[in-house]
């Protein structure tokens, strides 16, 4: 997409964002149009010389971006009253009867346009291109709902009995709201999410490991990403320990009591299992685990490693939730026990054997984000 197009939508975006501004701290002074909402004496002033009825149809829009490089237009439409400008006559029911067809006439025309920008869904094109289809949908809504205004005053202007005119028109009316399907405006969450974690592990080592190697304590962080109730994750751990005993290795000596670090990474792929906020991932990959000397150099080739798989159980909890502009933030505590039936340490020769079976202890704070889109519907009644 060129910059130019994302100028536009940036422009679309903050467009209706002022407008949703601007029709919330006018509210006070307007009416709203929802099916079923009814106009009253008192919404008007009275004995004026004239019948004013001051309903404005407003609408704006968004575009979102949909798969395929197409657009998705997020349409709003309100019909407004206007209580501070209308007035009637007098406080006859005919007055009233007739405001209030022309109120649900502009709030059927909500329910047109959404509708019709509904049946045009994800849409290709430019965003000038959208915003020209938009623009005719909405002509073309206007010139029906003012054709059906027409009609109505011709009606009346012809007939002998304007109570029977506005009783038929009241039916049709509210047919035409009946057969519309109302839409709604909804964020469906993206099939995938990504996520940060950091925490502290504790790793303990048996066999082989365990005869030359004190358990490690590290400091633990990774990133992943979740496709529906998949996840992979990659972690890295960074702790220390010592060594027990005098190891004389391929690439030098070890004197007991040596301090040491311990480093592993982990790729997992595990399966989630949720309900409601809880959250237990069964998971199973490959790992790397190493020792090396504290303080050495980097002519120091002294060097312990093991590839190995690793199984596991991670559960966690979300405990905050958040949603942004376009954005779902979870934040989680989780816990994580893992198992190397054999780390498979040697000297980087190979000729030595320090494996032996580890178990990983590891508690981590973690925030996920997940993308919304916005899309609108038809609501089932």
């Amino acid at each position: 997409m060129f910059l130019r197009d994302k100028l536009l939508l940036m422009y679309l975006e903050i467009v209706g964002m002022l407008f949703l501004s601007v029709s919330a701290n006018a509210q006070l002074d307007t009416l709203q149009w929802s099916q079923g909402k009814r106009l009253q004496y008192q919404d008007f002033s009275v004995g004026a010389r004239a019948n004013y009825i001051d309903i404005a149809l407003h609408y704006a829009y968004e575009v979102e971006p949909a798969l395929g490089g197409k657009l998705q237009p997020i349409v709003t439409a309100q019909a407004v009253f206007n209580r501070s400008t209308s007035s009637l006559t007098d406080s006859m029911d005919y007055h009233l009867r007739y405001a209030q067809l022309l109120f649900d006439l502009e709030g059927y025309a909500t329910k047109r346009l959404k509708a019709r920008v509904v049946e045009l869904g994800t849409f290709k094109g430019t965003p000038e291109r959208l915003k020209s289809t938009l623009d005719g949908i909405f002509h073309q809504v206007s010139q029906e709902i003012q054709q059906l205004r027409s009609d109505l005053n011709q009606d009346l202007e012809d007939s002998d009995n304007p109570q029977s005119v506005l009783e038929r028109w009241e039916y049709k009316v509210h047919n035409l709201l009946k057969v519309t399907p109302d839409v709604e405006m909804v964020q469906n969450r993206s099939n995938w999410q990504v996520g940060l974690l950091v925490g502290i592990g504790r790793h303990i080592f048996t066999g082989n490991t365990k005869i030359n190697f004190s358990d490690a304590t590290s400091f633990v962080f990774g990133f992943g990403g979740d496709i529906r109730n998949s996840r992979l994750l990659m972690d890295f751990a960074l702790g220390a320990n010592k060594a027990l005993r005098y190891i004389q290795e391929s690439k030098g000596q070890w004197e007991s009591g040596t301090r040491t670090n311990f480093a592993g990474i982990a790729l997992t792929y595990g399966r989630k299992i949720q309900k409601k906020d809880w959250l237990v991932v069964p998971f199973l990959g490959m790992a790397v685990n190493e020792f090396t000397p504290a303080k050495s150099s980097q002519e120091d080739l002294r060097r312990l490693i093991g590839y190995s798989p690793v199984l596991g159980l991670e559960l966690g909890r979300y405990f905050k939730k958040s949603v942004n502009f376009k954005e779902e933030v979870l934040c989680s505590y989780r816990g994580k026990l893992s198992v190397h039936p054999s780390n498979f340490i040697r000297d980087l020769d190979r000729t030595q054997n320090f494996a032996g079976a580890q178990f990983n202890l590891q508690v981590f704070f973690a925030v996920d984000g997940v993308l919304l889109r916005k899309k609108m519907m038809y609501v089932s009644r």
